[in-house]
């Protein structure tokens, strides 16, 4: 591909493009997770993971957006900044795939005992997420004024909470849920540790 190409893909894999693409991207590969675990139960769990993993990975974008393009003013960090709102709704996109899979393993009778913290800390996480989602327009941002960033912003580390319980504790045992644990902690130091004064005079 050459450059010119990869820049009209860029420009055009932002905005709406982006949720669209999510939709499309993550239902094809929970169906190839689903058949490829084995259906039933297995199958369902693998896309379980898998959505799991896929929210969390753009949490780790999302999430400390504005204090990256503060630390490190470029290309990259603008466009994540300028597609915040789609990025969270591809987020979204990923997270109803998630609950559609729990959903699925309750209706199944095979979700097993689930500790009530989990029940109840998730459930407000996917109510934080569909609340965001629907609110993610002009027209409600105008509609709640000072309320829509208090919902955001209380949603996202509500979200960020729950993720920071279901890896940090196994990240003595499972090196991908450590490095998930580091950059989620990483995420919430570079949107409260200052930039030192040497720091931004470099940048």
């Amino acid at each position: 591909m050459t450059s010119d190409a990869r820049t009209q893909v860029a420009r055009g894999l932002q905005g709406p493009a982006l949720v669209y693409t999510a939709l499309v991207f993550f239902g094809a590969a929970c169906a190839v997770v689903y058949v490829s675990g084995g259906e039933g139960e297995s199958g369902v769990r693998a896309a379980i993971r898998l959505t799991a993993r896929t929210t969390v990975l753009l949490l780790l974008v999302i999430f400390p957006a504005s204090a990256m393009l503060r630390r490190w003013p470029g290309a990259a960090t603008r466009w994540i900044v300028r597609n915040r709102r789609y990025l969270g709704l591809s987020l979204a996109v990923s997270h109803g795939y998630h609950a559609l899979f729990i959903g699925w393993l309750y209706a199944s009778g095979t979700a097993g005992d689930i500790p009530a913290a989990t029940v109840y800390g998730g459930g407000l996480g996917f109510a934080f997420l569909a609340a965001m989602a629907a609110t993610s327009n002009d027209a409600s941002q105008r509609a709640l004024g000072a309320n829509w960033r208090r919902l955001h912003l209380a949603g996202i580390y509500w979200v960020w909470i729950v993720y920071v319980a279901s890896y940090v504790p196994q990240a003595a045992t499972n090196p991908f849920a450590a490095l998930i644990g580091l950059g989620l902690i990483g995420t919430l130091a570079l949107r409260h540790v200052p930039i030192s004064t040497a720091s931004a005079d470099a940048a």
